[in-house]
């Protein structure tokens, strides 16, 4: 999974070392990264179907957002980077 963050850190590129430090030191953040991409991964499928996935969409939409929201939160949050 460490490789698919690269879109994570497209979304958040000021972050970038925080967010690799923080996916392989923070459980919870590694969830939450976890649930995001599976999130985004399942958004792009539903948008290559046909409109019958209107109302998923928008929901994933939804849950992408507040799953962005949430590592933007946990990011910021976080204490700062240990030294080198």
């Amino acid at each position: 999974m460490r490789e698919n963050i690269s879109s994570i850190i497209e979304s958040f590129p000021d972050f970038e070392t925080k967010i690799k430090w923080l996916y392989e030191n923070d459980s919870s953040f590694q969830d939450v990264c976890t649930d995001y991409l599976l999130c985004t991964s399942k958004l792009a499928e539903f948008r290559k179907g046909d409109n019958k996935f209107d109302k998923m969409i928008f929901e994933y939409e939804e849950l992408q957002n507040d799953l962005e929201q949430e590592m933007l939160h946990m990011i910021k949050s976080s204490k700062p980077l240990p030294e080198r």
